[in-house]
Order: structure tokens, then C-alpha cells, then sequence
């Protein structure tokens, strides 16, 4: 939970929130997690690397989990 010093407007006072909840992953995200850890991307992951990744691992291997 976190603490908000301030209130709408400015005003003072804090207000008490709760982080959202999980929610369940769709097919095509739960294809996208499983190919990215396949492939080895990470978060911090450089740009470039990125972009080579894309190209050489997670293409294919998306054409490949479209095709079963």
C-alpha cells in the first residue's frame, strides 16, 4: 500500500490505495511469455539486442506457435 501526501487540488491529507490485482493472461500473451523465455529476453535487455532477437528467435518461433 502506499501513502499519498497530497490530496485532489492540493489539498492536505492522505489517501490509501491498493495495487490492482493479477488478472488472468490472454492465449496470445501466454504464447508471446512462453516464446520471450524461450528466447531469452529479459527486462534491461539493450535496443539492439532486441531488435536481433526479434528477427532471428521470436519471429520464427511466433509463426511456428500460429501454425499448431
Amino acid at each position: 500500500m502506499r501513502i499519498e501526501k497530497k490530496m485532489a487540488g492540493g489539498k492536505p491529507g492522505f489517501m490509501v490505495k491498493r495495487r490492482p490485482r493479477a488478472y488472468p493472461l490472454t492465449e496470445q500473451q501466454k504464447k508471446l511469455k512462453n516464446v520471450l523465455a524461450i528466447c531469452g529476453v529479459k527486462p534491461g535487455i539493450s535496443k539492439v539486442e532486441l531488435q536481433r532477437l526479434m528477427r532471428e528467435c521470436i519471429g520464427p518461433k511466433m509463426k511456428e506457435q500460429s501454425n499448431d
